[in-house]
């Protein structure tokens, strides 16, 4: 399919892209590699928040509110904290908000068995992208995130040997 994979890794109330793969040179894409973003702007970063702690959340809301409800996630702190445990439990999360002429689908991936602090996502031009191929990319994603998380989970260490 054409479009964009975009690996996104969360810091502090930012996230940084860190691997972009562009498949569509007319795809009008923000994230770029090494570009970080609010941590309420587009499904790379509102799937990660999502798979926050509650008290980070309630921390980030009380910070970017303003940032979060424009992006469509809650006016208050009880629609935020809902909106953000429906997009848990979906596993992903479609946006089309941030910008409009894209389609995203972004799925966490898990360093940890339940610790999020990246996101994988799938961009494509949405005057190019039906329900059928969203559909689609949700599949593909969310089988591709899968297969990271669980190789970042059963990595193992490499000893340093320069050190001594």
């Amino acid at each position: 399919m054409i479009g964009a994979v975009i690996l996104c890794r969360s810091y502090r109330d930012q996230v940084l892209a860190v691997h972009v793969e562009i498949r569509d040179p007319d795809l009008p894409l923000q994230m770029e590699r090494g570009r970080s973003f609010n941590i309420a702007f587009g499904s790379p970063t509102i799937v990660i928040l999502a798979h926050h702690s509650s008290y980070q959340m309630k921390r980030i809301f009380q910070t970017h509110g303003a940032d979060i409800a424009a992006a469509g996630q809650g006016e208050d702190w009880g629609t935020f904290r809902n909106a953000m445990r429906d997009i848990r439990r979906a596993g992903f999360f479609v946006g089309h908000r941030a910008n409009r002429g894209v389609y995203s689908v972004s799925v966490p991936v898990f360093h940890h068995e339940g610790a999020c602090n990246a996101s994988l996502t799938y961009t494509r031009r949405a005057d190019i992208t039906t329900p059928d191929d969203v559909a689609q990319m949700t599949e593909l994603v969310i089988a591709a995130a899968a297969r990271l998380s669980e190789q970042l989970q059963n990595a193992v260490p490499v000893p340093d040997t320069d050190s001594g």
